[in-house]
């Protein structure tokens, strides 16, 4: 089996985070802190971010009874923070984003968006997963937690 390897488009530092929609909160702690194991750390008043041995986590945002409508409505989606370098490597992924849309069938490139964690802007791929582009400088999503293992737990 002879594969050609290519270089990528984009050039990503790791997958960061992704999120999921819970319906309690606690009781969802409860259950990824004793029975999975995982580390969770508060990240907002109706957020958590859990993770195991990794810097990848995911982050649990509490929508309450309105979880199981937008479940029937079909509304739900995907999200994943995908981190780079710096704010001016987010601003060019956007533009490259815009550059190969159609040869990647990418249905939505949003607009940047500056936070305190700097810039980010998402896209929606061919399967309606939203995929969120952000820096890792400093006060970014990932340097929230620290290595692996010394997250601190709140």
């Amino acid at each position: 089996m002879n594969q050609t390897q290519t270089e990528p488009v984009l050039k990503l530092n790791f997958l960061s985070h992704g999120t999921m929609i819970v319906e309690d909160l606690e009781r969802s702690r409860k259950f990824f802190e004793e029975f999975l194991g995982l580390e969770a750390v508060q990240t907002a008043k109706i957020a958590l971010a859990v993770r195991v041995n990794t810097n990848t986590s995911v982050a649990c945002v509490q929508y309450g009874q309105v979880v199981h409508e937008l479940e029937r409505e079909g509304k739900m989606h995907s999200h994943f923070g995908l981190d780079m370098g710096s704010a001016e490597e987010v601003h060019n992924a956007r533009k490259l984003a815009l550059e190969y849309q159609d040869e990647y069938e990418i249905r939505n490139v949003g607009g940047i968006t500056e936070g305190d964690e700097g810039p980010s802007f998402m896209i929606e791929d061919m399967d309606h997963n939203f995929w969120e582009f952000l820096s890792t400088q400093e006060g970014g999503y990932a340097s929230r937690f620290g290595p692996p293992g010394e997250m601190g737990i709140q």
